[in-house]
């Protein structure tokens, strides 16, 4: 994991909070999505 994030970290030229809030971002709309289709909400 920490080599994921440091890859990620390199190729948006070091900045990491973006990163990490639109990886969040998009895991959490991943899940919402995966449920919704799953009918569990």
């Amino acid at each position: 994991m920490e080599s994921f994030i440091v890859c990620l970290n390199a190729v948006l030229a070091g900045d990491i909070v973006v990163s990490t809030s639109a990886l969040c971002s998009f895991t959490l709309f991943g899940w919402s999505l995966l449920f919704k289709l799953t009918g569990l909400i």
